[in-house]
């Protein structure tokens, strides 16, 4: 399957999940994971990409965790990673982290978000993957893609 496709298929479900959390369907509650199981289910989707494991649903995972991330889809590596804390999103009930990301084979760690979002199943979203989805009729090129002429 593409990455485009696979991108898409993840799309759906956790854009369901995004309306019930705005509003469109009830308590955001019973959708917000807390902060702590937030950082634990993003330290594990993060040590599986950097132990090499395939993209996707992390199914070995309880909850599982859906991740949408272009880098790590695109093929890249992960060398490394620190969690460097939880950012307060006003407004928001999903939980962001400021993360650093040493890619394998980059020249240094870049300093990057992740968003967390649900409780079960979890997606764990790159920062920019979640601005695609929130906005996806103004879709910019992940990072790392190139547009096609």
């Amino acid at each position: 399957m593409s990455p485009f496709h696979t991108f898409r298929s993840m799309t759906i479900p956790a854009f369901a999940a995004l309306l019930a959390m705005s509003g469109c369907g009830g308590s955001s509650s019973k959708y917000t994971p807390t902060g702590e199981s937030a950082k634990e289910t993003l330290t594990h989707a993060l040590t599986s990409w950097q132990k090499g494991e395939k993209y996707g649903q992390l199914a070995s995972a309880t909850p599982p965790i859906n991740v949408g991330d272009s880098q790590w889809e695109s093929g890249k590596g992960l060398e490394s990673f620190e969690i460097l804390g939880e950012e307060s999103v006003p407004g928001q009930s999903n939980k962001m982290f400021t993360v650093n990301l040493k890619l394998k084979g980059g020249k240094a760690a870049t300093k990057t978000k992740y968003v967390v979002v649900g409780v079960d199943p979890v997606w764990v979203y790159h920062e920019d993957n979640f601005r695609r989805l929130l906005n996806m009729d103004n879709n910019p090129n992940p990072v790392g893609k190139s547009k096609s002429k």
